[in-house]
């Protein structure tokens, strides 16, 4: 599990470090040209789109290791590709644990198994090679994208760790993750909704175990 993402990403995307800036690239940066970190959580003037949390990002990326390093901030795009395929690993095996298995819901359980292992491998391949990705990864500009995507993962890797050990922090995180989605792509407003999808699965198999949870009931409201 932890070596199929980078060998997978870095076997497809390692020629992408050798590329210069292109296409969308320069307009995101002649829009941060100047700029303070704090001006892209005041107003998007200049430029079509709200999306400061990615642009605060590059700032950062931008103070550590230059403002025209191609190398790094292609590299950037493939450590957030890497760390989706981590997430969505850890996420297939807690959705087979605490739905597919259905161990009794609030109880700390680790259930794993060869199918649960497979199930979780697999999710991790089809993120890492589905060809989509070869159009994101390559451009430094499509960030955005790949950030969006971690912050819907993690807000729903949160809440299945909320329903099964049933601690308040984990129902925070998956808010706040869910809240700071469309920050980094407008996008990310459907965070929301696959929040209410992944609720109402856990919501339906409580129902089946014949008990109703106000803690799953108020997460649901939340």
């Amino acid at each position: 599990h932890i070596l199929t993402s980078p060998v997978l990403v870095s076997i497809l995307y390692w020629p992408v470090l050798e590329l210069p800036f292109f296409w969308d690239d320069v307009a995101n940066f002649t829009f941060m040209e100047g700029r303070p970190l704090l001006s892209f959580w005041t107003t998007a003037s200049g430029f079509p789109y709200y999306r400061p949390l990615g642009f605060s990002v590059f700032r950062i990326w931008q103070l550590l290791f230059g403002s025209t390093n191609t190398i790094a901030f292609h590299l950037l795009n493939m450590i957030v590709m890497i760390s989706n395929g981590w997430l969505i690993t850890i996420l297939g095996l807690r959705i087979w644990s605490s739905i597919i298995v259905r161990p009794n819901i609030g109880q700390r359980q680790n259930i794993e198994s060869l199918d649960g292992h497979i199930f979780a491998w697999l999710a991790c391949i089809i993120l890492c090679v589905f060809p989509f990705a070869s159009v994101v990864v390559p451009l430094v500009a499509s960030l955005f994208h790949l950030l969006v995507t971690t912050l819907v993962l993690l807000s729903v890797l949160a809440m299945l760790n909320f329903y099964i050990n049933r601690h308040r922090s984990w129902a925070y995180a998956s808010l706040i993750c869910a809240c700071l989605a469309p920050f980094a792509h407008e996008s990310g407003i459907t965070a929301g909704y696959v929040l209410l999808a992944s609720w109402i699965i856990v919501f339906r198999d409580v129902r089946k175990q014949h008990k109703l949870d106000f803690d799953i009931v108020n997460s649901g409201i939340l």
